[in-house]
């Protein structure tokens, strides 16, 4: 399944990667790895309001929050 950044969310996603420096490579590799496991089962995550459902992402104290709208999952917050 294809899927997007809103522009907050890719703003908040690029702040988290500049604060961690060193570790950015670590945390870019975890959330690229969390996207994959929603991609590849987009409902199997916990649905914490109508249409917004999160995953956490490991090793960092960071989520991803995201909708899924027919054939797109849009990541709305990180």
């Amino acid at each position: 399944m294809k899927y997007r950044y809103d522009s907050e969310a890719r703003e908040e996603y690029r702040n988290a990667i500049h604060f961690y420096g060193k570790a950015a490579e670590r945390f870019f590799d975890a959330v690229e790895s969390t996207i994959e496991r929603i991609r590849n089962a987009p409902t199997q995550f916990r649905e914490i309001e109508p249409g917004v459902r999160v995953c956490r992402v490991p090793n960092f104290p960071y989520a991803i929050y995201y909708i899924i709208e027919s054939s797109e999952i849009i990541i709305v917050a990180l």
